[in-house]
């Protein structure tokens, strides 16, 4: 029980550290505050979007007035309801394409940072071929093959953007194996 109680005053007290270094920093709470509002506004797209985005009107390029915040486009789409929606999609793309890029180059990375010699020397020139190809000219290519589908897309850019992971956690492995603890469990045989 006492336990629990150190371990709730311990995760308080680095909650508290957390907000300090924001309150000190101006240019992270504006970040914050503005990332906020975009994550509120994609999640509560349906709530807040006054058009459907995808529905065709007459009001064909009117500029910004009462009934349309920012205006239409061409073929009389309401683009504020543009915005919240399309917004929604980036961040969709933007989250699972870092996700799969962080799990790629955790794992490619930490094997390489563990293993060294041979397996590293192999798994680093994979990183620089990677590092090489053009990810722009990919996703074109991938969307001609293959069709214009955002799960295309988002596979794209995880399977491409990795490397700089890879690289970081092949610097962690590297410099944790070389900690006195890691030399110690060996010589004791663990």
């Amino acid at each position: 029980m006492k336990d629990l109680t150190v371990q709730a005053s311990d995760r308080k007290q680095r909650f508290l550290n957390m907000l300090k270094v924001i309150n000190k920093n101006t240019q992270l709470k504006i970040g914050l505050v503005l990332l906020s509002i975009i994550v509120l506004a994609a999640l509560f797209a349906p709530l807040i979007a006054p058009y459907n985005p995808y529905s065709l009107n007459n009001d064909l390029v009117q500029t910004p007035n009462i009934s349309h915040i920012l205006g239409t486009d061409g073929l009389g789409r309401d683009v504020f309801s543009g915005i919240l929606y399309g917004a929604r999609t980036s961040l969709l793309i933007g989250v699972v394409a870092a996700l799969i890029s962080a799990i790629i180059g955790t794992i490619i990375g930490g094997i390489a940072g563990y293993f060294r010699g041979r397996v590293d020397a192999v798994l680093n020139e994979f990183i620089n071929v990677f590092l090489m190809i053009p990810t722009f000219f990919l996703i074109l290519m991938t969307v001609a093959l293959f069709g214009s589908n955002i799960f295309n897309v988002i596979i794209v850019i995880g399977v491409t953007m990795w490397t700089g992971n890879a690289r970081l956690m092949r610097a962690q492995a590297l410099s944790l194996r070389e900690r006195t603890f890691i030399t110690s469990l060996e010589a004791t045989g663990f």
